[in-house]
């Protein structure tokens, strides 16, 4: 694969991930904005459930020493693109990356993940998910 493949190929795992991130962090405030709205479909099996799967698996991963496989998958790709002798950041990664890439201490991510699936879990408590047609 050609370099400028590669780093297109990257800059789309990148905002890939960017929109998990975004998917962890907004579901919260809108589970509860949705509880004092009204909103059913908040409390969807459906939404709820891969969103505390994801925000576990983030946690067990990074208690295991492991990096996302998204990341990994974006730092190969671009690793790959600098062999041929260009630039392994583009200005999608610059910015995304910015977003995305913190420098933070590794106990900082810890604490941070540990967080976001405590909201997570109360937020569960607090905006129950509804299964069944009351779902929708």
């Amino acid at each position: 694969m050609d370099w400028p493949r590669l780093l297109l190929a990257a800059d789309a795992v990148l905002l890939l991930h960017l929109a998990v991130a975004g998917f962890i962090v907004l579901v919260p405030p809108l589970a509860w904005l949705g509880k004092a709205r009204g909103w059913r479909w908040v409390r969807s099996p459906w939404l709820r459930l891969p969103h505390l799967g994801i925000t576990a698996l983030v946690l067990a991963e990074d208690l295991a020493g492991r990096l996302c496989p998204l990341t990994e998958w974006e730092w190969a790709l671009r690793q790959e693109a600098l062999a041929d002798g260009q630039p392994r950041r583009s200005w999608t990664a610059e910015w995304a990356g910015r977003l995305l890439y913190a420098d933070l201490p590794d106990w900082a991510y810890t604490v941070l993940y540990a967080a976001l699936l405590a909201i997570v879990l109360a937020t569960v408590r607090a905006v129950p998910i509804r299964f069944g047609k009351t779902a929708h």
